[in-house]
């Protein structure tokens, strides 16, 4: 199984020498489970081009704020919308748990009891776990997806899981002991206060909970799911959605569908316009996803991906009475006059 690490910070320069940068870390935490992973270094604005690129996503920490303005947070939320809308699993730890549940529709904040740093004990179901943290931003409000798994007097959403599309964790499993006394030596001082380190450093040599955790993290990857309905969706002559629905799965490995041209030909009334062909025949049109439009479908029970295509004949060409190639030349036409239109679509 194919796990994309989207990298959304670096570990300081003196210390990767020696411990690596946070995709190594996370790749030695998670090795012996199966996985391979591909690195995407989102911070500096290298996306994958699909929510279905890999089989599972892992956003790492950062010293970025979620509610921080960076380039590379809002299209960061939108990849996660739709990889959770694609029932693509996700991981995130320390900031990739906040800007998950930020992007859901939770809330995080610099917290107002300050840090936590070094060893720390969490509550997971009646299980004590200690795994390293470092980190004084929290989740104070979880997104209504979400339940809490894990927490502790200091964090109480520690921990949230998004039934089977999304694990995410506060603390840094893949933080060695080694790692996390450099950070108080490079990172700390002038920042954590004194009494919080002094207070970490009396417990680094605590047995941490990392292989407990990337053995959670490797069966949440790896555990059967259900792939949801993907519907491809066009509009007709009439304004009316047409198209077809397949498994996710199947979606995902397919770059473009078909549908017979004859979808234009029907009336509102039901009926068939005069055919503009020579003899009728009925050709394949060739469907392209537009992932700019994906999205939850409002109106199912379960969550379905709805992606607008556009249509285009086997030469590569528009079709020119597809109503979104229409409205294009039409909106290219107030473009002309130096006009913005105002459109209001029923889709």
């Amino acid at each position: 199984m194919q796990i994309g690490i989207l990298q959304t910070g670096q570990a300081p320069d003196a210390l990767k020498g020696a411990m690596g940068d946070y995709p190594d870390m996370f790749q030695r935490l998670l090795a012996g489970h199966g996985l391979t992973f591909r690195t995407f270094h989102v911070e500096a604005m290298d996306f994958p081009a699909s929510v279905h690129d890999c089989e599972g996503w892992l956003i790492t920490g950062s010293r970025h704020g979620a509610y921080e303005d960076h380039p590379f947070i809002p299209p960061l939320m939108d990849f996660i919308r739709a990889a959770y809308a694609g029932h693509v699993p996700m991981v995130g730890i320390c900031f990739g748990h906040q800007i998950i549940a930020q992007a859901m529709g939770g809330k995080v904040e610099r917290y107002a009891g300050g840090w936590a740093v070094g060893p720390q004990d969490y509550d997971f179901g009646g299980k004590t776990l200690t795994l390293n943290a470092w980190h004084r931003d929290q989740v104070v409000a979880k997104p209504d997806a979400a339940r809490v798994i894990a927490g502790n007097d200091f964090c109480t959403n520690a921990a949230l899981l998004y039934d089977d599309r999304a694990f995410t964790v506060q603390a840094h499993p893949e933080f060695r002991t080694e790692f996390v006394d450099g950070l108080m030596r490079t990172r700390g001082p002038g920042l954590v206060p004194d009494d919080l380190m002094a207070a970490a450093r009396a417990r680094l040599d605590d047995p941490i909970a990392d292989r407990s955790m990337a053995a959670q993290i490797a069966a949440f990857f790896k555990q059967p799911r259900a792939s949801a309905p993907t519907p491809c969706v066009i509009g007709d002559i009439a304004g009316v959605a047409r198209g077809k629905a397949m498994p996710a799965a199947k979606f995902a490995t397919q770059t473009n569908y078909f549908l017979p041209n004859s979808i234009f030909l029907q009336t509102i009334t039901g009926e068939w316009a005069d055919n503009p062909f020579d003899a009728f025949t009925e050709p394949d049109m060739i469907l392209e996803p537009d992932w700019s439009t994906a999205t939850a479908a409002p109106w199912t029970a379960d969550v379905t991906l709805q992606v607008i295509h556009d249509a285009k004949d086997q030469q590569g060409n528009l079709v020119p009475y597809s109503p979104r190639n229409v409205l294009r030349r039409i909106m290219q036409l107030y473009a002309d006059q130096g006009w913005t239109p105002v459109v209001a679509p029923e889709m």
